[in-house]
């Protein structure tokens, strides 16, 4: 989907329970994803190769309550995106976890994909420094092909 021009498409798959991927957007005038994914409790992997996520302002609840979330990738990165304190809440394997339904060892066992040079500095970001341990290089992240 080209959304070249939208500038706001929070909510956007609000709700969609049973979503379980994610189609490319082309989000290059975005500046809100506030509640994009919101109760997307199936959702797994969210790629965010074609969101220009470093122009994002607006990022509450962006993927809140996404329990079965593991992989956040982010291929383009200028500059260190905003992050609200609210995007990742309830992503189980983001947080670790007690919930057996989602997160059967209750592991903070999701990984979070970065371009290699800009890894170190998303570690020290505001927001972003709580998921330190689970941002990763790009170039760690296998895919099936």
């Amino acid at each position: 989907l080209n959304m070249n021009k939208v500038t706001n498409i929070g909510g956007m798959f609000e709700d969609c329970h049973n979503l379980m991927t994610v189609p490319q957007l082309n989000t290059s005038s975005c500046t809100s994803v506030s509640r994009l994914f919101y109760n997307c409790y199936k959702l797994t992997t969210i790629d965010i190769t074609h969101m220009n996520v470093t122009s994002t302002s607006n990022s509450d609840s962006f993927a809140y309550n996404c329990y079965s979330l593991t992989k956040l990738i982010i291929r383009n990165m200028d500059k260190i995106p905003t992050l609200n304190s609210s995007a990742f809440t309830n992503c189980y394997h983001f947080y670790g976890t007690t919930d057996a339904t989602y997160n059967p060892n209750g592991l903070k066992d999701g990984r979070i994909y970065v371009p290699d040079n800009k890894v170190e500095e998303l570690k020290t970001a505001t927001n972003w420094s709580v998921f330190a341990d689970i941002i990763v290089p790009l170039s760690t992240l296998e895919e099936n092909n």
